[in-house]
């Protein structure tokens, strides 16, 4: 799909007759040709499955959530990569009572603005996936990330729990591999829970967790 000056793809399902509001994307390419709005703009549904899906060369956002009214919504993001985005590789909005899980898996999201960047009312789950080369790979305001088996590499910042007082952000990590960073974990306003077996080391500043606890 080419979407030079426009959104690649808007999933907005609000049919009140359709109970499952379920939309599924696979083995598809959005390139935004540097014009693009939002690859794929998501303003309502029940569960959004992303497979082998490739997204870049964005304006905006490579993936942007907006959901605006109470409910939950699942985005499940597998074998894909979000990369070359002058906004965040994804990025979620999320007003009116709305929530939201994100599952990843197997993922790239390389040379955005911010690779991941997590707001309020989001639980996130991410895992054996490649963050690098972003001006910060994952930032979280108000929302929870636990992050396992990663890459977070080459990045200004690597993992930011938040930049601003009141809206920090709760990440876990476990399995990790920190390396390469400016500014490899950064607490700020929020909280870094470690697991004790992350790998933080190489980066200019390799920051240090909030708090550390055993596994189970």
């Amino acid at each position: 799909i080419l979407a030079s000056g426009s959104n690649g793809i808007i999933v907005n399902i609000t049919n009140a007759a359709d109970a499952n509001k379920f939309f599924r994307l696979v083995g598809v390419s959005i390139n935004g040709a540097a014009t693009g709005i939002n690859g794929l703009r998501i303003l309502a549904a029940n569960t959004i499955i992303l497979e082998d899906v490739a997204i870049d060369g964005f304006s905006q956002h490579g993936i942007s959530l907006e959901t605006t009214t109470p409910g939950l919504t699942k985005v499940i993001i597998n074998k894909s990569s979000v990369v070359n985005n002058a906004g965040n590789g994804f990025n979620t909005f999320i007003t009116g009572g709305a929530t939201a899980n994100i599952s990843v898996n197997n993922s790239l999201f390389a040379t955005n603005n911010i690779g991941f960047n997590l707001s309020q009312s989001v639980k996130t789950s991410f895992q054996n996936s490649i963050i690098t080369s972003n001006t910060t790979g994952v930032q979280v305001h108000f929302g929870e990330l636990t992050m396992s088996e990663c890459q977070i590499s080459l990045n200004g910042t690597g993992v930011n729990a938040g930049t601003f007082s009141g809206g920090g952000g709760t990440i876990r990590i476990s399995g990790n591999t920190i390396t390469g960073n400016d500014n490899g974990i950064v607490p700020g306003f929020g909280t870094i829970i470690s697991l004790g077996n992350n790998t933080i080391q190489g980066n200019t500043v390799n920051g240090s967790p909030s708090s550390t606890v055993s596994l189970n």
